[in-house]
Order: structure tokens, then sequence, then C-alpha cells
């Protein structure tokens, strides 16, 4: 039983997953929540950047329409030289609604970044045709952050983070 959950360990440290000695994997679940509003659904962006402002890469785009991308100026330039339109695509999820939630998790070791090192910062960003941009919106990552909710003046209204520690392996 013990070869088996150094495997799982050793596996989890080569595939980019934060695994403790008990093979349970950390995610970071995250609620991002819109205001009520009318018109056209803004387009958000989520991106994990160091605390130095250094780009690492996008975590959720909420909006299939590529070509709009580009409006979302601050993420655009950060991350161009970095990402390909394939590596957008791939966290590319349905648009926020007007007073909505969406709910999902990503990992706490992030291809290879451990997003609680104390080093991080989750920036959103958010704008809409004849609308508002909303580019300030951060969310430090101190270490050993436990979760919390986080409120902003923009198209993205809270975002509520939970650490959990994941299922059992076993």
């Amino acid at each position: 039983m013990k070869s088996i959950k150094i495997g799982l360990l050793l596996a989890g440290v080569f595939l980019g997953v934060s695994l403790s000695a008990e093979g349970v994997e950390k995610t970071m679940e995250l609620t991002v929540s819109l205001p009520d509003g009318t018109g056209d659904n803004p387009m958000v962006v989520l991106w994990l950047e160091k605390d130095t402002g250094e780009f690492v890469q996008t975590v959720r785009m909420f909006s299939k329409r590529r070509p709009y991308y580009r409006d979302l100026l601050t993420w655009f330039f950060k991350s161009r030289t970095i990402e390909k339109w394939s590596d957008i695509d791939a966290v590319s999820g349905a648009t926020l609604r007007w007073n909505k939630s969406q709910t999902f998790s990503i990992p706490v070791r992030l291809k290879g970044h451990d997003l609680l090192d104390g080093t991080y910062v989750l920036r959103f960003e958010s704008r809409k045709d004849g609308g508002n941009h909303h580019r300030e919106f951060k969310i430090p990552l101190p270490n050993g952050y436990a979760g919390g909710k986080h409120e902003d003046a923009g198209y993205v209204q809270s975002v509520e983070i939970t650490i959990k520690d994941g299922v059992d392996s076993e």
C-alpha cells in the first residue's frame, strides 16, 4: 500500500498536481458572480500572474467569441507573447450571464506553479460592447491562503474561493 501511495505522489509531481502524502489533490474552487445588468453580457478573462506583474497563464476565458478576445486589452498584451490561441481555447467556457454565478475548480498546483506559495495573483478583466472596461480586479494569494470572498465594483461582482483537499485517491 505504501508503494502505491509513493507512486501516486511521484506521478502527481510529474503531472504538476498537488498531492499530499495521503494521495489527496488540492484544488481551488472559484465561484464567480456577476451583478444585475442589462444588454450584452460582458466578456471576462481570469489569468494568473506573479506578484511582480509577470504573466503566467490564462486560467479561464468566459466567452467563446475569439474575435473579441483582443478587446480585453491588458490580458491580450500580457498573454500574446506567451500563449497560443489553442491554449486559450482549452480554457474557454460559457459566457457569464447577468445576475448569475459560475463555479469551477483549478488545481492548486497548476502546470508546475504552486498557487499558494505566496507569489501569485489571480487577475480579472471584463468588458462589454459599448460599456465599461474593468481591469484592476486582483486577488493576491498570500502564503497559506485559506480562501475567502473578494468583491469588486466592475462586471465581476464577487469571487468566492474555497481551498479543497479533494478526494482521497485510495
